[in-house]
């Protein structure tokens, strides 16, 4: 059967999770839709995942992917070059502490995020949807990317993040960012108090929503201006 989501005539579901009876309990909600489950062996890359898909095609993936040598990267950054790349798709996991382990700069690509536990057809199909209306270029407000200052508020080399302010979003409350979600070329310049300007969704409404895209170094004089203003 075909469904119509957003406009785009919809066939299957690519199934991708490192655990075969978890792809199998996947296939059944994406049968209880009357779509087609395509359960993903591994190992998996993007490449051969986008092999795959069609045009009809949107995916659902696990977050974690690396055990079993299914991946070498986990969900999160598997499923955001897919949707760079025009296909939709929402991750699905049931670990503790999903909103800040996903990579900041993959969540400005994955608007949809499913707990396993709140797994349901029609949260699956309302995800699809919202990333259909994101690729199509209509972004909800709150994920909307500005290019904004940011400074660092701390830098925690041992735990893997730094901590950050974002003036335009909060002046008070620090974030964190992973250190692998923040360019190689930038990552020697990280200290406290560091400025850089980079795409961020200001619009969001808790810090583990906030995105962090195309980093760029802040002129000092300019960042400082901008920081007080």
């Amino acid at each position: 059967m075909t469904r119509l989501i957003e406009g785009h005539a919809i066939e299957r579901v690519l199934i991708v999770d490192d655990q075969a009876d978890a792809r199998g309990a996947y296939g059944e909600l994406v049968e209880d839709l009357n779509l087609v489950p395509v359960e993903i062996p591994g190992p998996v890359d993007e490449n051969t995942l986008l092999s795959v898909a069609t045009e009809r095609d949107v995916i659902l993936c696990d977050y974690h992917l690396k055990r079993q040598e299914y991946a070498e990267c986990d969900g999160d950054v598997l499923l955001a070059r897919c949707v760079e790349r025009g296909t939709p798709g929402v991750l699905c996991t049931g670990y503790s502490d999903f909103g800040l382990a996903i990579r900041r700069d993959c969540l400005r690509w994955i608007p949809s995020r499913v707990r396993s536990r709140e797994a349901e057809p029609q949260v699956f199909l309302d995800g699809w949807a919202e990333c259909f209306r994101e690729i199509g270029g209509s972004v909800h407000p709150a994920r909307r990317p500005w290019r904004t200052l940011v400074r660092v508020a701390g830098v925690h080399l041992e735990r893997g993040y730094i901590s950050a302010i974002v003036p335009g979003w909060s002046v008070q409350d620090a974030v964190q960012i992973q250190l692998e979600s923040i360019p190689t070329d930038f990552q020697g310049r990280l200290r406290t108090d560091a400025r850089f300007f980079c795409q961020v969704n200001l619009g969001a409404e808790s810090g583990e929503e906030l995105f962090f895209d195309g980093w760029e170094v802040a002129d000092a004089e300019f960042a400082e201006q901008t920081l007080h203003s």
